[in-house]
């Protein structure tokens, strides 16, 4: 079964988002695990950020 948000943006319209269209392939191989991984390294640099560490 195609995973559902790979079916979402396959079904977009392409004059309105060009970019994610020609990505489909490219977002569905993407994983849940890596998703979390990118969104705690965003966090964490913000805080290190915000704590004058980075």
């Amino acid at each position: 079964m195609e995973d559902f948000g790979v079916w979402v943006y396959a079904h977009l319209p392409a004059d309105e988002y060009p970019a994610t269209r020609a990505q489909v392939d490219q977002l569905g191989s993407v994983s849940q695990k890596a998703l979390y991984d990118t969104a705690v390294e965003a966090v964490i640099s913000a805080i290190e950020r915000a704590a004058g560490g980075g």
